[in-house]
């Protein structure tokens, strides 16, 4: 191979290193580049049944699986599924997370302990047609509140909240709406003001922990989306 041909493959060998390198997340800056797009990487995470999580081989392929289908397919690699299989049990992991967009895709699991269970109601049906702090709940709203805290029994929810006016009376209808399963588990009904308040609150002091909060049509989708929800829908009511 004459000289001219030797600098040739070499500029392809450096060329080839140099794509490669860049294809990956910038970690000094905390911004992901790459060679297709300028664009922030996608990410998503799936929660799976650790109960029922097991390796299985379809199609000469090795994928972890649960009671609702695949996990995550690691192809011929059955050793590698084998070992994951075993370190999500002993850390006892319940959330997988993919990044997108990178090469070879970027994938981590998330412990149960850090996963943080948010559960939001609008309070049940009100006895009168007002908004007035004061107005209680109907015989069928305190029904609902009933049916409420019975299905919430062995939902593991650690703390209550229901809503109070900028002056500081509480909402008898949210209150009443959660106070049923708040008493029922021993705790008491705490207090938010504003819909950045109870998302502020959750995020800082209730992480991998299960919250039942109560709020009002006009602020249960404001809820929802502070805490990550795309476009939650709205509440008639």
């Amino acid at each position: 191979m004459n000289l001219s041909l030797r600098a040739y493959w070499f500029g392809i060998v450096l060329i080839s290193i140099f794509l490669v390198g860049v294809s990956y997340a910038d970690k000094s800056t905390g911004k992901k580049s790459f060679l297709s797009t300028a664009k922030e990487a996608r990410e998503s995470c799936t929660p799976f049944d650790l109960k029922s999580l097991h390796v299985a081989k379809v199609k000469g392929r090795w994928k972890l699986m649960d009671g609702k289908g695949v996990v995550h397919d690691f192809g011929y690699k059955a050793k590698r599924a084998r070992a994951t299989l075993s370190t999500i049990r002993q850390k006892q992991f319940s959330l997988i997370c993919v990044i997108h967009d990178l090469f070879p895709p970027f994938i981590y699991f998330v412990p149960e302990s850090q996963i943080t269970k948010v559960i939001v109601v609008r309070h049940a049906e009100k006895a009168a047609d007002s908004n007035a702090p004061g107005v209680e709940l109907s015989g069928d709203g305190e029904k609902r509140a009933t049916t409420l805290s019975n299905i919430l029994n062995v939902s593991g929810v650690s703390a209550v909240f229901a809503t109070k006016t900028s002056g500081g009376q509480s909402y008898k209808r949210t209150f009443e709406t959660v106070n049923n399963y708040a008493q029922s588990k021993g705790f008491a009904v705490q207090y938010y003001k504003t819909v950045a308040e109870i998302v502020e609150l959750i995020k800082e002091q209730y992480s991998g922990q299960s919250v039942l909060v109560a709020g009002h049509s006009s602020s249960v989708p404001g809820i929802l989306e502070g805490l990550g929800i795309d476009d939650p829908p709205g509440i008639n009511g």
